[in-house]
This record gives structure tokens, sequence and C-alpha cells, in this order.
């Protein structure tokens, strides 16, 4: 039962998470996130960790680990640089979906498509970024994440060390995840 075993393997499942992350974030060719439907927490993170994201109309956007008495780490790195502060502060602290509209309107999302558009959008913009040279995409792609690196390898270290060292010894992460495993209401220790 996860319960039992949660807090312990929590460490390893969030460093193999944020090693997926780091591949991406510095894979050396560009990377497109391709979303139809609902993008949450952990698949919220790796689709923000691509260079590109294309969503089908219908697709919504949301960081809802608070409701589970968690936050997410990639997000808190990511998410203010991508849309701003307040509203990235919004999204992490109510959990509350975004619209793909709205996605794109903030700039986390590159393209909003028709749900029966989307494969052949996302095939046609891929096969653009196929098109050039791929050294020069490479070079260009590394140049242009410059500025953001350190920034985002800092911040994601900070975050990973708050996870661990003061989210996941409290109470109210373990409850959290009670709660949702167990279908009821969590009954936080620390208002």
């Amino acid at each position: 039962d996860i319960r039992d075993h949660f807090p312990e393997r929590a460490p390893e499942m969030l460093r193999e998470f944020h090693a997926l992350i780091r591949a991406v974030v510095y894979a050396p060719r560009p990377t497109v996130a391709v979303v139809r439907g609902h993008c949450l927490g952990g698949g919220m993170e790796l689709a923000m960790a691509c260079d590109f994201i294309l969503a089908s109309a219908e697709a919504r956007f949301a960081q809802p680990e608070i409701k589970l008495g968690a936050f997410p780490p990639v997000a808190a790195a990511l998410l203010p640089r991508l849309i701003g502060e307040k509203k990235a502060l919004e999204m992490i602290l109510t959990g509350e979906p975004i619209s793909a509209e709205e996605a794109f309107h903030l700039g986390l999302i590159n393209r909003v498509v028709a749900a029966e558009a989307l494969e052949d959008d996302a095939e046609n913009f891929s096969r653009s970024l196929l098109s050039s040279s791929g050294r020069v995409s490479a070079l260009a792609r590394k140049s242009a994440r410059l500025g953001s690196r350190e920034a985002f390898e800092s911040a994601l270290r900070e975050a990973e060390r708050i996870y661990l060292e003061e989210l996941l010894p409290s109470e109210d992460a373990t409850e959290g995840l009670r709660a949702y495993l167990e279908k009821r209401p969590p009954s936080w220790k620390n208002k």
C-alpha cells in the first residue's frame, strides 16, 4: 500500500522524476509536448520542460498538488518564469485548472488547435523544426536557454530541498495523500 511506503520512497521517486525533467530540459534537440485533455501535476511539469507545447482546445492545465498536502517542485522552478509569478502562485496555491486558451494567452503553450487537427498540426510543426540544420537548431536552443539554465537548476535544487526536508516530514503531507487515497476531505493539522 502506497500509504505505508510513500514517505520512504518519495525521495527516490522525486529524484527519478527530476532526472527525467532534466533530460528533457537539457536534450540536444528541440522538444515538443502535445496535450489532449487534462495535463495535471507531473504531466504538466513534464510538458513545461519541453520547448514547445501544442494543445487541443479542450485541454486543461493544473498543478493540483496543494490539495494533496504537497507542492510541485518543477512547477515552482519553471512556472513563474513562463507565466509570471502572480499567476504561477495562483496555479500552485489553488490547484485550480486553466483552459488551453488561457494557457496560450499566458504564454504557457504555443498553440491551441481543434482536437481533430491536433495530430496534423503537431506533425507539421515538428516537420518545420526538422527542416532546419540539426546542429544549428541545437546550438540556437542551447544559447536561448543560457540565462534560464542556471536559474532553473538553482530553483529546482532548492525546491527539492524544501520538498524533501520540510514538506515530507510534515503531518499534512501524509494526511493529504491518505485523504486522497481514502476519498475523503483532508483534516489539515496546520491551518
